[in-house]
């Protein structure tokens, strides 16, 4: 068991444990979602009332460390009986061949090695989780980025008086060589960012469901005059008016 807390312990440093694990029917098979917590969840956490997900490609990998994240926290063996072991085996037989208990020789094989460890990375990497947390050595768990620097983002997410408010030009169409640059106002107020479409409509993104933020820029050396706004489902480009650049004028890439 010593070996299994030492193992968690260094490991949870550099990669989150899933809160929990999950079964998709996607359109030709099965797959595992992994649910990620905010380590804190104060009142304003950008994930107190959801999870944030991963459609994970390596599921063997990341249920083993689940279970021995559970086991760490047991004084003896747990059985597959066990209510949190079990929803485990259940993720892992849904996606395999039936007749195979590959449940039992995953959970007692020796830890990830740091090949398969890389691989993880990898995957938080591909979907920005390292954008929206970061570990807290002092309280040892993971939280989100609002959690762990409320000061950072108290004035951005005061309900009422839009903090930042101006136009911004948007890159959208349905297809790609159909998307065009068009001028919007955009606002960003309390927790939630609006801007108002041609037809008057006005759509709302939530500041919550952001993920990440990128500049973008033609070269290396090139000032950026465009960002990328990243949420689970799609990406948002946007830049600035009268050729200013997001160095100067766009504090709504700072803020985000």
């Amino acid at each position: 068991m010593t070996s299994i807390r030492n193992f968690i312990c260094q490991f949870s440093a550099r990669i989150p444990i899933p809160a929990k694990c999950g079964i998709i029917n996607g359109r030709h098979r099965q797959y595992i979602r992994l649910f990620f917590l905010c380590g804190d969840q104060k009142e304003r956490c950008i994930y107190g009332n959801s999870y944030f997900t991963l459609d994970t490609k390596v599921p063997k990998t990341w249920i083993h460390l689940m279970f021995l994240a559970i086991q760490a926290q047991s004084t003896s063996a747990l059985s597959q009986n066990d209510p949190s072991i079990s929803s485990l085996k259940t993720c892992l037989e849904a996606i395999s061949e039936k007749g195979q208990n590959i449940f039992l020789t995953i959970v007692t094989s020796s830890f990830p090695s740091a090949k398969d460890q890389d691989l993880l990375i990898q995957e938080l990497n591909r979907i920005r989780f390292f954008d929206v947390f970061e570990f807290n050595a002092a309280k040892k768990h993971w939280a989100c980025f609002v959690c762990n620097h409320p000061e950072k983002v108290g004035d951005l997410l005061q309900d009422g008086v839009p903090v930042i408010a101006g136009q911004l030009k948007e890159k959208k169409g349905k297809w790609k060589f159909l998307k065009r640059w068009k001028t919007r106002y955009f606002t960003l107020s309390g927790a939630h960012m609006t801007y108002n479409k041609s037809d008057h409509r006005k759509e709302t993104l939530p500041v919550s469901k952001i993920q990440s933020v990128k500049a973008v820029r033609k070269g290396i050396r090139d000032i950026p005059k465009a960002f990328e706004i990243f949420t689970g489902d799609e990406t948002y480009r946007s830049k600035l008016k009268a050729n200013k650049t997001l160095n100067n004028g766009s504090n709504v890439y700072t803020l985000l």
